[in-house]
């Protein structure tokens, strides 16, 4: 958290790269809630703590991919 943090804050200093740390934070939020879905698949459950962090993950990757700007 400490790390995704200051990369978010490092984004709104330089604006030339945010596209990029907001796009690599992103894909490593949305890579864990596939990676839960992968557990639980092969584990044949998914327990109610899982399920929400996954969930968590899932909006925290479409948050932050939606303020991702075409240049």
């Amino acid at each position: 958290p400490i790390a995704v943090s200051g990369l978010l804050l490092f984004s709104l200093t330089r604006p030339d790269l945010s596209n990029g740390i907001l796009f690599a934070l992103a894909a490593c939020s949305a890579g864990m809630a596939i990676g839960r879905i992968i557990s639980a698949i092969v584990d044949r459950h998914l327990g109610k703590i899982p399920l929400l962090w996954g969930m968590l993950e899932v909006i925290v990757a479409f948050l932050i991919a939606s303020n991702i700007t075409a240049r």
